[in-house]
């Protein structure tokens, strides 16, 4: 019997950052909707 594979949610993108393959389904986010926000970078 296989075990459950839990799934985290997803990261967007932020504008102008590359997708990698299978990241498709996913819209980038625009510079102005996380204007004067906080953002976490990860490589």
């Amino acid at each position: 019997m296989m075990e459950q594979i839990y799934k985290y949610p997803r990261t967007h993108h932020i504008q102008g950052s590359r997708l990698q393959p299978g990241d498709e389904d996913l819209d980038s986010v625009p510079f102005s909707a996380i204007q004067n926000q906080y953002v976490v970078v990860e490589e």
